[in-house]
């Protein structure tokens, strides 16, 4: 159930991918998508799917659901623990350690409370040691309870990456304690830990858990064809929620200036180099749908892919802009899989190109694969596209001949 946290949620039914995620041969898994396509949403429904807990609450919390009719072999088979990051963007350097911890010993006192015939208690020296904190759990459950396996949630995985992207936060790139914790957790997969779902806005390498050296333990699955679809808003799901939308008396345009509108400033997402279905972005929906202004949101779109073109040292920006314009394809031999932080100031096109892709400035053009040989990108909408055209304004591009 993809969603929208502005106001009331906008949501369709998404749980016919907890199936598929059961069937695509991988225990532990990572999916990547741009900020307002309902990861937060997608965490909360696997780990209310999964947890043993949650068992007695399944028939009415999943009412009307595809998964209700057609529940899978492992539900609610797991002890599911959760760890959420997303606290962790602009958190000063002499907080951010201490930020850190919080978010770890938050995840594991809220597993104890769920979990009270385990016998674990988290004391001060627990807490002030994520690492020591996370083993510890996992040896004493593995102890209690042989039969029994933990499904492992990460939320917002790589988010203090944005303070290093966008605030030159270099201090931010090798904190121990971040490496630390994410090897820590690559020591127990299969172990303890018996699935993994990960969500995050673009790969970095971090610990032995995420990279090159890690990719056989958590596998990207965002760019697979059978997950393309699984987050964000279908046309078919647009049609729905404007019907219900306008049924509910909600505004005077018709069904038609919305769609139109909404495929302007919404529309034009794909995740998959063999995909074809547009997807839209369910908080840009969302917020057009509720009237919201979203001017702070948009500086902030504006800002980060400001700081991105001014990094990218070597590369005709120029050039690249207009062919965004024109709506060229934009040609890779493959999606970056892994961004190292650490060359922030120096990435190559191919690098670029992926960063805009991951954080959605750029999309998939539908069926790249066949229609180039290739994956190809293409600027999703008009909404995107005016960022691009504000930067190139405000560079003061030599335009020639060009008409932006």
């Amino acid at each position: 159930m993809a969603e929208s946290k502005v106001d009331k949620p906008l949501s369709v039914d998404k749980s016919c991918f907890v199936e598929t995620l059961e069937k695509c041969g991988n225990a532990h898994v990572m999916m990547l998508r741009p900020h307002g396509f309902g990861k937060s949403h997608l965490i909360d429904m696997l780990f209310s799917y999964y947890d043993k807990s949650s068992e007695a609450s399944f028939n009415e919390e999943y009412a009307g659901t595809y998964i209700r009719m057609h529940p899978t072999p492992l539900k609610n088979k797991f002890r599911a623990i959760k760890f959420v990051f997303t606290g962790l963007v602009g958190v000063a350097e002499e907080k951010f350690d201490d930020t850190f911890r919080k978010c770890v010993s938050d995840g594991i006192e809220d597993f104890v409370r769920r979990n009270k015939d385990l016998d674990f208690a988290v004391d001060d020296e627990l807490t002030n040691d994520p690492v020591f904190a996370f083993t510890s759990l996992c040896l004493n459950f593995s102890q209690q309870f042989p039969a029994e396996k933990l499904y492992l949630l990460i939320e917002d995985y790589d988010n203090f990456a944005y303070d290093v992207l966008f605030e030159n936060r270099m201090d931010l790139v090798f904190r121990d304690v971040v490496n630390d914790f994410y090897d820590s957790i690559k020591s127990v997969l299969n172990v303890t830990i018996g699935r993994t779902f990960v969500t995050g806005v673009f790969p970095i390498e971090l610990g032995t858990l995420f990279g090159e050296s890690g990719q056989t333990s958590v596998r990207n699955l965002a760019s697979f064809r059978t997950f393309a679809n699984l987050t964000g808003f279908t046309g078919d799901d647009i049609k729905y929620l404007i019907t219900d939308y306008i049924g509910k008396g909600r505004g005077r345009r018709s069904a038609e200036e919305i769609m139109r509108d909404l495929d302007e400033r919404a529309s034009g997402y794909v995740f998959s180099p063999y995909g074809s279905d547009l997807l839209y972005n369910p908080r840009d929906c969302s917020a057009y749908l509720h009237d919201k202004k979203n001017a702070e949101d948009n500086e902030k779109y504006q800002k980060r892919l400001n700081t991105i073109l001014d990094l990218s040292q070597g590369i005709d920006l120029k050039d690249l802009l207009e062919k965004i314009f024109k709506r060229s394809l934009l040609k890779l031999t493959n999606v970056t899989p892994f961004l190292k932080l650490s060359l922030v100031s120096s990435y190559n096109e191919s690098d670029l190109l992926s960063l805009l892709f991951y954080l959605g400035y750029l999309t998939m053009a539908p069926e790249s694969i066949k229609k180039t040989g290739a994956v190809a990108l293409v600027c999703p909408n008009r909404h995107m596209e005016s960022f691009f055209r504000r930067y190139y304004e405000e560079k003061k591009f030599d335009q020639e001949d060009f008409d932006i």
